[in-house]
């Protein structure tokens, strides 16, 4: 009698599984084990560690990936590439940092063949670089500046200045108390003098930084 229940269970309608539910439950599964153990890493990270509260100049180098968004003029084809330098000073607050910066900034698009379209970018800024400061330190990054971009498109060369900004998010980690790495996603715009159109893109950036 308890194997004749037992059956009628494991064949009843209501509780088999409909077909895709267990995958969907496993990817679930997955991400929240890795949400999970992302959150515990920081953590763990963040506590074995306690930042020195000290004043320092930090030095860094980005390698830049960009992307122009799809209403930039006379937009260039593919991927551009560049670097950015930046020079900033931490006050030495315990965990909060708030640093002020300056940084220049040179982005090369490659050029389109069929059109003749190749373009560069260059840029100064100066803003504010604000986080928790850690092991590993979440940012939000805020810049303002000025920039110039040429353009050459067939035999013509068109070149664009005004101010520029950009907002994004940035992670560091401290390998050692003078050396960090870190990532950088930004949104960028330059407004153009005299045009009524912005010169939009992202960039994806990694970097090297020295702490003195």
């Amino acid at each position: 009698m308890l194997l004749l229940v037992h059956k009628r269970r494991a064949t009843s309608p209501a509780l088999r599984t409909r077909p895709g539910t267990w995958p969907r439950v496993r990817s679930r599964r997955r991400l929240s084990a890795l949400l999970g153990g992302t959150a515990s890493a920081f953590l763990v990270l963040n506590l074995v560690w306690t930042p020195e509260a000290r004043a320092d100049i930090a030095f860094g180098g980005d390698f830049v990936l960009a992307w122009p968004a799809p209403k930039w003029p006379d937009s260039p084809e593919g991927t551009g590439f560049g670097l950015r330098l930046r020079l900033g000073w931490d006050p030495g607050l315990d965990t909060l940092l708030i640093s002020p910066e300056v940084n220049v900034e040179y982005v090369h698009f490659p050029s389109d063949v069929s059109a003749g379209r190749a373009q560069r970018v260059m840029a100064g800024r100066a803003g504010l670089r604000l986080g928790y400061k850690g092991k590993l330190s979440p940012q939000l990054l805020l810049h303002v500046g000025y920039a110039g971009r040429e353009g050459v498109s067939g035999a013509s060369l068109a070149r664009l200045h005004g101010m520029t900004w950009d907002i994004g998010l940035g992670l560091d980690y401290r390998l050692l108390r003078w050396l960090s790495v870190g990532t950088e996603f930004l949104y960028h715009s330059i407004e153009p003098r005299g045009l009524d159109v912005s010169l939009r893109w992202l960039s994806l950036s990694f970097h090297g930084g020295l702490h003195f």
